[in-house]
């Protein structure tokens, strides 16, 4: 898809390598998010509601809204009272009350009259479940509200008397503004939402509250993180890297060497062994160099004594390292060590399943007395692999809410290394399922060649004369053979070629 986008053509031995096939990163950022464009979306799953001033008496109950300003999923029950789900959700619910007017018994304070507004979640298993109140505000004489203007009946408290006498009961008046109530709560399908209200005190009237403002219920979708049952964007599964990292992993992981073809607008992805297993093959552009005696040579950069090829590091897999290895030079002129390698990705461990393993991305630190997701936890990179469960062994799979779902079809049981495995994603060679033998790695299946080549490497710069004959069949994974050097070497890099004029070549020794 890369290539496409320029216009070339992708070929290569990377193509029809059976591993790169099978090559997967699912869920691996530590936080789980919806995309872009998702997140930016008119929220279709909330609700906007309205309710006119209010009288509500001395008793208990909830409240219908008689004004919806949005409701586009028709989430209101007839009624107009509960919030009803459609579908799983995690919303965030803010009750607004811009101004309620209090009147009611003050004395003995601890009898005194109180009205208490509640968020309540109401479960689809309603009634068997009872209903769950989240979060509720307390419009007492203990609010002090705001003074009354110009008041002079109007104590330090902010409440008014109306009557009473020194011992007996006291009426009073208040007036509360701007009172807010909000609670976030993770929604299942058909779960409810509503706000009910409970008076506390003596049964004293004409004690009543007044909604003197239109009060209002924002019930808004979080459409950040991902909620179960949710449909998926692929560009969040993603890890967050750019493409060019993405191409410079891949070719790393496989020992790719990417050879452009701009006269056949191909690009070429062919590994060492393809191109050393093509030395009995080799071109002899002896004649064709047309600067024998003056050749630039240089060694080629970026290697050491120890050349590592590692993952990244990731707080949750131990040991730390398991899955790396090195390739070595011996050459004291080199420095100690250098990272060939570090792949974009971290290693991953596996856990019991279904008689086998499979991978798992460990996020909870299990040391820890808290079940936060406190381990920061880098991309993984896994080898797909596919189980066929049998009609009679279905497999189910719940959300902790009583929804479960039962598959009995072919599903995805990844890994990274795994001894029993057809694959490994390990740089080093590991242990195998049978006792005594080696699963190969990364570095014996794909960097033997490399290694062999790292030990006397130089790369050097000549001029060619090519005709158009030698561009137009010019084969990348095809080695040159100069005489002169008596050594094969590989095309790295062919610079600006016009016909009947020299061309600068950058070459690389084959061992």
């Amino acid at each position: 898809m890369l290539v496409k986008k320029t216009g070339y053509q992708a070929k290569g031995s990377l193509l029809s390598d059976p591993l790169y096939a099978k090559l997967i990163v699912q869920f691996s950022n530590s936080s789980f998010e919806h995309g872009t464009d998702y997140q930016n979306q008119v929220d279709n799953s909330g609700a906007s509601l309205e309710r006119s001033p209010v009288t509500i008496a001395y008793s208990q109950g909830y409240f219908n809204w008689d004004k919806a300003a949005a409701d586009p999923s028709k989430q209101m029950a007839p009624a107009k009272d509960v919030f009803k789900s459609t579908q799983p959700n995690n919303v965030k619910i803010v009750v607004n009350i811009p101004h309620l007017y209090l009147r009611g018994r003050v004395s003995p304070s601890d009898k005194s009259s109180k009205v208490i507004f509640k968020i309540i979640y109401r479960s689809p298993n309603y009634p068997a479940v009872a209903d769950e109140p989240l979060e509720s505000y307390v419009f007492s004489f203990g609010n002090y509200g705001e003074y009354r203007a110009n008041d002079p009946t109007s104590d330090p408290k902010g409440w008014r008397r109306l009557n009473g006498s020194s011992g007996g009961s006291i009426y009073a008046e208040l007036d509360i503004y701007k009172a807010t109530i909000s609670v976030e709560k993770e929604l299942p399908k058909d779960g409810g939402i509503y706000l009910a209200y409970t008076w506390e005190g003596l049964n004293a009237p004409p004690a009543y509250a007044r909604i003197v403002e239109g009060m209002t219920m924002a019930i808004t979708s979080q459409q950040q993180q991902v909620q179960p049952g949710q449909m998926v964007q692929c560009e969040r599964i993603f890890p967050d890297i750019s493409q060019k990292d993405l191409l410079k992993d891949t070719l790393q992981r496989f020992g790719i060497i990417c050879q452009t073809d701009n006269a056949g607008r191909t690009i070429s992805f062919n590994s060492f062994q393809d191109i050393v297993g093509n030395i009995p093959v080799a071109k002899n552009w002896t004649a064709k160099c047309i600067d024998q005696g003056k050749t630039i040579s240089f060694e080629l950069g970026g290697y050491a004594q120890v050349n590592n090829l590692k993952y990244k590091e990731d707080d949750a897999i131990l040991p730390k390292g398991f899955a790396d290895t090195a390739i070595k030079v011996t050459d004291a002129t080199l420095p100690a060590a250098a990272d060939l390698i570090e792949s974009q990705f971290a290693p991953t461990l596996n856990r019991p399943y279904l008689g086998n393993t499979v991978a798992q991305i460990k996020m909870i630190d299990s040391e820890s007395d808290s079940d936060d997701f406190s381990i920061n936890v880098s991309p993984r990179i896994l080898v797909d692999h596919k189980l066929d469960l049998p009609a009679d062994k279905p497999l189910k799979f719940t959300d902790g809410n009583g929804i479960t779902i039962t598959v009995n079809d072919k599903i995805s049981a990844p890994y990274f290394y795994k001894p029993n495995g057809e694959y490994s994603l390990c740089f080093g060679d590991m242990p195998a399922t049978v006792t005594g033998t080696l699963l190969p790695g990364l570095k014996t299946k794909y960097y033997a060649e490399l290694e062999k080549i790292l030990q006397q490497t130089k790369k050097v710069v000549r001029y060619f004369l090519l005709t158009p004959r030698d561009i137009l069949e010019l084969d990348l994974t095809i080695p040159v053979y100069l005489e002169q050097d008596s050594a094969n070497y590989y095309i790295n890099k062919i610079d600006a070629w016009r016909k009947g004029q020299p061309v600068k070549v950058e070459l690389v020794k084959l061992g």
